[in-house]
């Protein structure tokens, strides 16, 4: 566990890895920025439309700017399922991609893409996780934040999941709308019938649908006749 000292930390768990994944709302230290930028890296943020090159804001240029040193190189096939499963678009990773809902103007609140973790890759295989308040920011430096440290395969592997779970809703940074629209589109479990239900549903007569009509002229017939 840590409570001080945390970007000195974050920085020797992020260099102590072959790989890093994970979801983190807000990325925008330098020094954090550098050590992601040496090693394959995989990273969902929150969806803000300073991520896409339209916003014309000095310090929206200079996110997207450090965004872009980060680089990917993994691949949607090594990951769990729903993300390996995913039947359109390349099978490589970008570095950064986002999750989120936005509006623009007051509209009130919109659902965030809120979680900070991320995972250890050494060799392919999820062995840590890092997790906790911490925003990858400047300004979280001077928090009173708290952050958890777990070396451990099964916890890591749970967070792996999580990742691959909310990257399958992920957009590009180019994204084209406010609304959530996962650029990989819905990914559903294939369903196949077997030979019994197969049959059972070749036998069985379509039940025609009940209508307005069919249902008052019904109750028309059974109706009691009032007494004068």
């Amino acid at each position: 566990m840590h409570f001080t000292g945390i970007t000195d930390k974050l920085l020797d768990f992020i260099r102590g890895s072959d790989a890093i994944v994970g979801c983190v709302a807000w990325v925008t230290n330098r020094d954090v920025i550098g050590a992601l930028a040496e090693r394959p890296v995989a990273l969902i943020v929150n969806k803000e439309y300073a991520l896409r090159s339209t916003d014309r804001k000095v310090h929206s240029q200079r996110q997207r700017q450090n965004l872009s040193e980060l680089r990917g190189g993994l691949r949607r096939q090594d990951f769990p399922a729903p993300l390996r499963d995913i039947p359109t678009g390349p099978d490589s990773i970008e570095p950064v991609r986002c999750v989120g809902h936005i509006t623009r103007g007051t509209a009130g609140n919109t659902p965030l893409m809120h979680s900070k973790f991320i995972v250890r890759l050494q060799r392919g295989k999820p062995v840590a996780v890092w997790t906790g308040s911490f925003n990858f920011t400047v300004n979280a430096a001077s928090n009173v934040e708290n952050v958890v440290e777990i070396h451990d395969k099964v916890i890591a592997q749970a967070y792996l999941d999580e990742f691959a779970r909310i990257a399958a809703l992920s957009e590009p940074l180019e994204f084209k709308a406010g609304k959530a629209d996962p650029a990989w589109g819905t990914v559903l479990p294939k369903r196949t019938p077997t030979a019994a239900t197969g049959a059972a549903a070749k036998k069985l007569p379509r039940k025609p649908a009940a209508t307005t009509k069919n249902v008052v002229r019904k109750a028309t017939k059974t109706r009691p006749k009032r007494r004068k």
